[in-house]
């Protein structure tokens, strides 16, 4: 016999889904505002909070100040005048505002949410707000001043940190603009600086593209940014050996012509150099079957190479094991030292198995006869030369694939430990 369901009290109550759906955080997370209708609201105001008496909805008056409602009614039992408002005042004096609406202007300032959208939603909702005007206010006078002040004293901790783990020599510092638009018509700009060791934001600057070092052009505020905040940490005392940015050559322009800043070393990140490269490949690959086909296993690599050997003094080795790539889709596994390869012999892989008789056919990298062309097409976009890789290495060596292939002699094949594996290479 089944045992029989029986609903506890939680789940066997009558709710509607659609509205009462919350996380389980935001649900135990006290509200501290809520939307009222006024035909609902107007029902708590059917009797007077003094005496209890009714009264005629018809006098109870409801008017607003920006988010705040304000309802005012008198009493004819008990003679009095009452005034209830939505929200409590805040502030001294003259200064006092309703607490939703300076929280309101701060709230969307904070966010990033653009006040003219916001106004249109409140609007289209038929919900109170704050007048833009007021908003702006609010933001310049309250939010702005209070902002600052706590991002003053945080900076300062920050920097005091930095400059007690900093090393002799100096930190590696990270760069980078943010815009509120496209570049080439932004009107604002944010550029960060961050120690790339702690991973800490320590220095910041807003730039308006109508300042006068800027002169309207949009494009000018990053390298103004980056070299106004560099400079600020420099005579706050942090030592700075190198700094990090994305390819962007204005700012590296701006930043080796300046006295404070021209003997920091100059790097570019790595998730920038690869994003061009991915570009260049993906314009190539376009007619060419056989970039197509390498683009996935060599980025792979490529990303593989980057996570082994990191730091800069490996850059030879790194190099010499992304090229090879090549080795490795000819079949070739390991190989003797010779002037393209004095670090590197092999693979990284464990040794390839033989494929079994029966097994099914591995996957085949067919080569087209291209491999002049797509040459062409790629030295001219110095594709290979953006990871440091001579474009003729990997081109001359998909132009000797073939002989490979046809029983020609390779010049690293003598060496190859995997010489009996069964992968194959077709037309």
């Amino acid at each position: 016999q089944g045992s029989e369901y029986v609903p506890s009290e939680k789940s066997g109550g009558d709710t509607d889904e659609s509205d009462s759906e919350e996380t389980s955080e935001n649900g135990k997370r006290e509200r501290k505002h809520r939307i009222v209708g006024n035909e609902q609201l107007l029902e708590l105001f059917r009797r007077c909070k003094e005496c209890g008496a009714q009264l005629d909805t018809s006098e109870v008056v409801m008017r607003e100040e920006g988010s705040a409602c304000i309802v005012d009614y008198a009493c004819l039992s008990c003679g009095k005048s009452v005034t209830w408002r939505s929200q409590s005042r805040i502030g001294k004096g003259k200064s006092t505002v309703y607490e939703g609406n300076q929280e309101i202007a701060v709230g969307a300032f904070i966010t990033g949410v653009p006040i003219p959208r916001f106004t249109d939603f409140a609007q289209l909702l038929g919900l109170g707000l704050p007048t833009e005007r007021a908003m702006r206010r609010t933001i310049r006078d309250i939010a702005c001043p209070a902002i600052k002040r706590v991002f003053k004293v945080w900076e300062a901790h920050v920097r005091s940190m930095v400059k007690d783990v900093a090393e002799p020599g100096g930190i590696a510092v990270s760069i980078d603009g943010q815009y509120d638009s496209p570049g080439f018509n932004a009107t604002n700009c944010k550029v960060t600086i961050m120690d790339a060791n702690l991973k800490v934001a320590i220095a910041g600057v807003s730039l308006h593209k109508h300042e006068p070092e800027i002169g309207g052009v949009s494009i000018r505020m990053e390298s103004t940014g980056a070299l106004r905040a560099l400079v600020e940490l420099i005579d706050d005392g942090i030592p700075i050996k190198t700094r990090v940015t994305d390819r962007n050559r204005m700012v590296d322009k701006k930043l080796r012509e300046h006295a404070k800043t021209k003997s920091i070393v100059a790097e570019t990140d790595w998730w920038h150099g690869q994003k061009n490269l991915k570009k260049i490949w993906w314009q190539a690959m376009k007619n060419s079957p056989i970039l197509t086909q390498l683009y996935c296993p060599f980025f792979n690599h490529l990303y593989y190479c980057h996570k082994k050997y990191p730091n800069k003094e490996d850059r030879p080795k790194a190099l010499e094991l992304v090229q090879s790539f090549l080795m490795h889709v000819q079949n070739k596994h390991s190989w003797k030292k010779g002037d393209k390869f004095k670090l590197v012999t092999k693979c990284d892989h464990e040794q390839l198995k033989r494929r079994k008789k029966g097994e099914p056919a591995r996957p085949r990298l067919k080569i087209l006869s291209e491999c002049e062309r797509v040459r062409e097409d790629i030295e001219k976009t110095r594709l290979m030369a953006r990871i440091g890789m001579p474009s003729d290495l990997v081109f001359d060596g998909l132009v000797t694939w073939e002989a490979n292939r046809d029983g020609g002699m390779g010049e690293y094949e003598e060496n190859d430990e995997e010489e009996g594996e069964y992968e194959e290479y077709e037309d």
